[in-house]
C-alpha cells in the first residue's frame, strides 16, 4: 500500500515539473522571437487578466504584442492534435 501511494505521489510530481510556466514559455519566445535580452524578456511578460502572459497562454489572437515593437507568434493549443 506504501509503495503504491508512494507511487502514485511520484508521478504527480514528474507531471507537475514536467509541464513549463506559461510566464517562462512567453520569456522564451520573447527571446528567441524578438532577439530581446533575458532581462527585457522578463519586464514583458506581464501579468493579470490583461497581461501579455495570459494573451499568449490563451492566443486569442496571434500576434501577441508584448510592447516595445516586440510581437510574439503563439499556437493554439487545441490546433496542433497529435502533434
Amino acid at each position: 500500500m506504501r509503495a503504491l501511494i508512494l507511487l502514485t505521489f511520484g508521478a504527480a510530481f514528474i507531471a507537475n515539473t514536467a509541464s513549463a510556466d506559461p510566464k517562462e514559455d512567453l520569456v522564451k519566445a520573447i527571446v528567441e522571437q524578438c532577439k530581446l535580452p533575458q532581462d527585457k524578456a522578463q519586464s514583458l511578460a506581464t501579468p493579470g487578466r490583461t497581461g501579455s502572459v495570459v494573451q499568449f497562454a490563451l492566443c486569442s489572437s496571434s500576434p501577441v504584442d508584448v510592447g516595445e515593437g516586440c510581437k510574439v507568434v503563439c499556437k493554439k493549443q487545441g490546433s496542433n492534435i497529435g502533434g
